[in-house]
């Protein structure tokens, strides 16, 4: 059992850093979502399903002006409780 919460705090943290990676607008985002994390506010709901934050990160190719193409990491599924 200790090992499943300890999977589930993987996920929340995991979670709440590419959140805060997506929102690079709100500097205090991964700040706020770590403590909603540490006070119980948001967690895994007992059917199993995840009610934290979350975004899933992938790669985007983007071409330079010069037609040279670069990949940027870009994020969707984006939730926040």
């Amino acid at each position: 059992m200790a090992n499943a919460a300890l999977t589930r705090e993987a996920r929340m943290i995991e979670g709440a850093k590419n959140y805060a990676a997506f929102d690079r607008s709100d500097p205090f985002s991964l700040k706020r979502a770590m403590l909603h994390i540490r006070q119980g506010i948001v967690s895994v709901l007992k059917d199993g399903t995840d009610a934290f934050y979350t975004a899933t990160p992938y790669q985007e190719e983007r071409l330079l002006p010069d037609g040279r193409p670069y990949f940027v990491t870009v994020y969707r599924n984006i939730a926040r409780p």
